[in-house]
C-alpha cells in the first residue's frame, strides 16, 4: 500500500511539474511575440490581430492570431489580411511549426486587390541547421481572382 502512495505523489509531483513548465513556456511566447512585432514595425511593417491566444496544452503550444494583418508603413501601402493564422509546435518537437490559414488571403495594392480564396491552406516550417530550414505548403481548390481600381 506505501508504494502505491508514494507511485501516486511522485506521478502527481511530475504531472504538476510539467504543468509549471508548460505555462512557463507558454508565457513567455506572447513576450517574444510582441518583441518580434516591434521589431517588424520599425522595420516599416506592422503585424496587428483582432484577437491572439496561446492554447494546446498539454502537447502543443499553439498561437492563434484572428484576422492577421499585415500592413506596409513604407512607399506604396500593401496591405494583407486573412481571416485567422493558427501557428503550432508540438512539445517534443519545437523545431517544427505547423502553420494554418483559414478564411483566404487578400492583398491589397494601391491600384488593385487580389484575393486568394481556398479550402484549406496548411504548411509548415522547420529548422534543420544553424539557419538553414525547410519549408512545405499544400492547400486544396485554391482559386485567385484580381480586380483594379483604375477600370
Amino acid at each position: 500500500m506505501r508504494r502505491a502512495s508514494w507511485a501516486v505523489i511522485l506521478f502527481l509531483a511530475l504531472l504538476s511539474g510539467y504543468t509549471t513548465l508548460w505555462l512557463v513556456i507558454s508565457g513567455k511566447i506572447d513576450p517574444s511575440i510582441q518583441r518580434w512585432k516591434a521589431i517588424e514595425h520599425e522595420a516599416g511593417r506592422a503585424w496587428t490581430c483582432a484577437d491572439e491566444t496561446i492554447s494546446g496544452f498539454p502537447f502543443q503550444i499553439n498561437f492563434t492570431c484572428s484576422k492577421p494583418r499585415l500592413e506596409s508603413l513604407l512607399g506604396d501601402k500593401r496591405v494583407v489580411t486573412a481571416g485567422s493564422l493558427v501557428l503550432s509546435a508540438h512539445i517534443f518537437r519545437p523545431s517544427r511549426i505547423n502553420i494554418s490559414v483559414t478564411g483566404g488571403i487578400s492583398l491589397g495594392l494601391p491600384n488593385s486587390n487580389a484575393d486568394l480564396s481556398f479550402d484549406a491552406l496548411e504548411g509548415s516550417a522547420e529548422w534543420t541547421g544553424n539557419s538553414a530550414f525547410a519549408l512545405f505548403v499544400s492547400a486544396q481548390n485554391l482559386l485567385l481572382s484580381t480586380t483594379n481600381d483604375n477600370i
